[in-house]
């Protein structure tokens, strides 16, 4: 699954799995390279109600991959849809106008378990926490 946002900056052309774009857009033509992808489907709404339909879809035992920016990784974090984040970043200079976010804050029930720097950026995996009953 990735953002919509994802979809017209990166190259998914091809993918070795279906490809499910969420966003805003009609069509998949409004999305770059991802409208050449015969794997592609879009899906409209909210994050928590379609990582229910992959579940069902995928079945049990089944990984979803989420590539995104921000605000879908931010609502999959909230909602603890993500068991397993690897976590990019990079020194570049982004978008100016784009959301402030605490990752903080987002990543309390997560642990980081693997850290490396590279040259301009870092790469961070974090698993979700046991919870304790």
């Amino acid at each position: 699954m990735i953002g919509g946002n994802t979809a017209r900056h990166e190259p998914y052309a091809t993918t070795p799995t279906p490809l499910v774009v969420l966003t805003h857009s009609p069509t998949l033509t409004d999305l770059g390279s991802v409208a050449l992808n015969p794997q592609a489907r879009i899906a409209h709404g909210e994050i928590d109600l379609l990582l229910d339909d992959l579940r069902d879809s995928v079945g049990p035992g089944t990984s979803i991959l989420i590539e995104a920016g921000p605000a879908l990784i931010t609502r999959a974090l909230e909602l603890h849809a993500i068991d397993d984040l690897y976590l990019s970043r990079s020194d570049l200079l982004g978008d100016p106008n784009a959301p402030a976010y605490d990752l903080a804050n987002l990543l309390h029930n997560y642990q980081l378990v693997e850290e490396r720097e590279a040259s301009g950026g870092s790469f961070r995996r974090y698993l979700l926490a046991p919870t304790t009953s």
